[in-house]
Order: C-alpha cells, then structure tokens, then sequence
C-alpha cells in the first residue's frame, strides 16, 4: 500500500500564516501601509490665516540655518508620569498618553522645525520607555484650515527604510478626546477638542511624523 506524499511546505509560507494567525484578518497596528512615493507625501502647510498648501516632505528632511525657519520653530517638553498619563501640544498637534502607556516618569519632547510645516518629532527619555504598553494618541489639529480632514492621513517616516508609512487612524479627533478623558483629572483637563476638526493615529513608540495628502 503506498502512503501518501508528505506536502512540503516553505519555511516563508509557514512563517506567514503564523503571522496571519497571530494578527487575524486585520492589518497589524505597528505594519502600516508603505507609501507608494520614494519621495514621501506632499506635506501639508499651514499659513496663520489657515490657508492650505502643500511641500515636499523629503525636503523637510534636510537640516537649514535658514532664520525664517529658526523663527517658527517650536519646543515643548513635559514629564509625564505613565501610570497617570497626561497630555502635550505643539503647535496644531496634540499627544494625549493613557494611563499605563509606560511604567515610570518620563520626559516627553514635541519639536517642529517649522511650525507652519504639518511635520512633528516625538521623543522620550529615557529611551527605554519608547515603547507603550497602553494608548498614546498623536493628533493633527486641522479645526479653521481650508482643508478636509478626509483628504489626509498621518505618516511616519522610517529612518531604515528612508521612507515616509502611512499610518491607520481615523479622520476625527474623538480617540484624542477619549484619552485625554482617561489620563487628565479637573485640576488639568486638557485641550477642549470637542468641536475641533483634525485626525488621530495611536502610537506604539516616538519618532518623526507628518500630515499630508491621503493615498500617496
């Protein structure tokens, strides 16, 4: 009687459907989507009358002593305890941390080169901590610009692939609203969005975002 044939199947094969079980039929929270653009998305450009426009984001990357940008340069640090959780704003973006999100107190740093330019770093120390356990949610504040939420997305750009990732998220700022509710008491009750306009993206660690066109 002859036995039936043992079916081979790839060591590659195999690792995806493990992958697959594991993250079921949905798209894995830290494996967005690639840009399809080497050049990155055109980045949205906010003048102080809310009109719209467009850059090019590589172009944002580059390092300049230009002095009109060394004038709309923001900073803002704080430290948040991560078992309480709390909030930062830097220019049109807001960061609300759930409780939880880290076990320890860390200093969170919101930087933007230009602060008419939808470009943001984000970062923690100590560098341990760059990894949450519980919701951060970063959002771009679009409330007064001519521009609907619905056209862009939020992307991240990854410094080992030197390509900009269009990240999941949703084209409201209520996941803001709601962690701000969790991780901020009466005494500091946070930004008041519930009127504003803008989109949201939850982060699993710190590193350099933008807003700009959707589906580039």
């Amino acid at each position: 009687m002859k036995h039936p044939r043992t079916l081979r199947i790839p060591a590659w094969l195999a690792a995806a459907a493990a992958l697959a079980v594991t993250f079921g039929c949905g798209e894995a929270p830290t494996s967005p989507a690639n840009v399809s653009n080497s050049e990155g998305p055109p980045v949205l450009a906010v003048s102080t009358s809310g009109a719209a426009s467009y850059l090019q984001a590589d172009s944002l990357l580059v390092e300049e002593a230009d002095p009109v940008l060394v004038s709309r340069a923001l900073r803002v640090t704080k430290q948040i305890d991560g078992k309480d959780g709390g909030w930062l704003q830097c220019g049109r973006y807001l960061l609300a941390v759930a409780p939880g999100a880290f076990d320890s107190v860390g200093t969170i740093t919101m930087s933007m080169r230009d602060s008419t330019a939808m470009v943001v770093d984000l970062e923690i120390t100590p560098a341990r901590l760059n990894n949450f356990h519980a919701s951060v949610v970063l959002a771009a504040n679009t409330t007064g610009v001519d521009v609907a939420a619905d056209s862009l997305a939020i992307y991240w750009y990854d410094p080992l692939g030197t390509k900009w990732v269009d990240m999941t998220g949703q084209k409201t700022l209520v996941p803001l609203q709601d962690c701000l509710l969790s991780s901020t008491s009466g005494t500091d009750s946070g930004p008041d969005v519930s009127s504003s306009s803008g989109l949201t993206t939850q982060l699993f660690h710190f590193s350099k975002y933008s807003t700009g066109k959707a589906g580039w």
